[in-house]
């Protein structure tokens, strides 16, 4: 059991070390950030999906 604690203090010390290094150099946003790149998103699926019908306002219907 011992022997174990050997392998899992390190790795878990260097996960959090790596952790730590990758938040601390991760650039940072500005708070509208994630707004505005929702709306992007919204919009390019808005426009993906909008379907037109004909004029008449009736859809034929299968018989």
């Amino acid at each position: 059991m011992s022997n174990l604690l050997y392998w899992v203090i390190p790795v878990a010390a260097v996960a959090i070390i790596g952790m730590l290094m990758a938040l601390r150099e991760r650039r940072p946003q500005a708070p509208d950030t994630s707004v505005s790149d929702f709306s992007r998103q919204m919009s390019a699926l808005s426009k993906r999906v909008a379907t037109r019908y004909p004029h008449d306002g009736e859809r034929k219907q299968a018989v």
